[in-house]
């Protein structure tokens, strides 16, 4: 079954990149997987229903929430992509993947949020290459859309319903349903009925009313099958370097081509990406970032390894690279802190700010700062002081309460030596909250 998931993921992104021959693709909103926050939010949740001639794909992924003029992303729970599940075998209500399809849990931001995702369902015939998609002129059909699903008379056997919904964690009471698309067999049909809300578009936008803000909540897609097949779906989860949705779709609906010469200006963008995380945290911090890439843009292997490895020829004529700066691994600096400087944390249920309100005196002293709280109310935060290389120096520190709005905190800095240091507030499971960098000089 891991083999056909695999192949299954390769044909639905082939499905995906080539959907539309006949019109260029442009670009919006591109979102790399560079950081590890990046990287996280970046994966997708691919289901199958395997037939004979045929196979079933789809794709769910990029969960956030607009409030406040703010976009919240939600990464889906984290499996290893190496695995594969399969569904249950029984008719109805797919209880495996029901419990697998699921986001990461967050807090509620408001009582009207706007819901974003991607969910793309497609179909593709079985050996690759047969059935006769887009031939619009065989069909009787006046939907444009049913020449994209040209599979074959009798060739899917089941009907299969995916529902996304908003569920509350604490009473797993669902909220909101988000979404609904189905596809019906086709026993008389050269291709099968869909259903649902805006069944080919692959980006949608729903307002979600009549929530509490601040409730633990989860997004879960809910997977329904009956037909004649005794098997199941299945499901695994993949990473993308460049998220679905930067594609911008053609009047059908569908993803529009994507030339050669695009696709080397992603891997430019993504490669640029990169080269900025890792100089900014080599140049805060004189080591490489503690999360390296795992998948490189296709033409720059070289390019990278020159320039931030070295390479020893050894016995036989083999290379061994070796990085040039030491791996952040025992720094307890955010990489994406790092990397943007920032004194700005987002979550799902709000931010903290801080600034410094006093001058730092030429011999140390005391800094007061202020931080302004948009969450609900914290225990147990406190400050550490840390040097450009991650290193926790003595600090008269602050310890206590963040009510929601602002709060002065001090610092008293007299302690320290001549240099750049990293102010660090962080709640009472160790999350960093902000960061914001001062100078000390003596």
């Amino acid at each position: 079954m891991n083999y056909k998931i695999k192949m299954n993921v390769i044909i639905c992104l082939l499905i995906f990149l080539g959907s539309s021959a006949t019109v260029i693709a442009q670009f919006q909103n591109e979102f790399y997987a560079v950081r590890p926050y990046q990287q996280n939010f970046l994966r997708y949740n691919f289901y199958s229903d395997n037939f004979d001639s045929a196979t079933l794909h789809m794709v769910v992924g990029e969960f956030s929430i607009k409030a406040n003029g703010n976009i919240y992303r939600v990464p889906l729970k984290w499996y290893d992509y190496s695995q594969s599940f399969d569904g249950d075998t029984t008719q109805g209500l797919d209880n495996i993947l029901s419990a697998l399809g699921v986001s990461s849990i967050f807090a509620l931001p408001s009582n009207d949020d706007t819901v974003q995702f991607f969910r793309r369902m497609t179909i593709s015939a079985v050996p690759t290459g047969t059935g006769h998609f887009f031939d619009s002129a065989s069909l009787t059909s006046t939907n444009s859309y049913d020449a994209y699903w040209n599979v074959g008379t009798n060739k899917v056997l089941d009907n299969v319903e995916f529902v996304i919904e908003l569920v509350r964690k604490t009473d797993n009471v669902t909220l909101s349903i988000i979404d609904s698309v189905g596809i019906l067999a086709n026993p008389a049909s050269s291709w099968p009925h869909r259903y649902g809300n805006e069944v080919e578009q692959p980006f949608h936008s729903v307002p979600v009313n009549g929530l509490t803000s601040g409730d633990s909540a989860f997004f879960r897609v809910k997977v329904k099958r009956t037909g004649s097949t005794p098997y199941g779906l299945a499901m695994q989860q993949n990473s993308v370097f460049c998220n679905y949705s930067a594609s911008v779709c053609d009047s059908s609906g569908h993803r529009k081509f994507v030339s050669e010469a695009e696709s080397d200006t992603l891997n430019k963008h993504y490669w640029q990406e990169i080269c900025f995380y890792y100089d900014s945290t080599i140049s805060a911090t004189g080591k490489l970032p503690k999360y390296l890439i795992p998948e490189l843009p296709q033409g720059y292997e070289s390019e990278y390894r020159n320039r931030y490895f070295d390479s020893i020829g050894i016995y036989n004529g083999n290379i061994q690279y070796s990085p040039k700066y030491e791996l952040l691994a025992k720094s307890s600096i955010p990489n994406e802190i790092l990397s943007t400087n920032t004194n700005t944390y987002k979550n799902i249920a709000g931010e903290v700010k801080i600034r410094k309100v006093t001058p730092v005196p030429s011999n140390g002293g005391l800094i007061k700062f202020e931080v302004d709280n948009t969450m609900q109310s914290l225990s147990g935060v406190k400050t550490n002081v840390l040097d450009v290389n991650g290193v926790s120096s003595p600090c008269g520190g602050w310890q206590g309460n963040l009510i929601k709005g602002k709060t002065i905190i001090e610092l008293q800095t007299s302690t320290l030596a001549s240099g750049t240091y990293i102010l660090q507030l962080e709640d009472a499971e160790k999350t960093t909250l902000c960061t914001m960098r001062f100078i000390i000089s003596k």
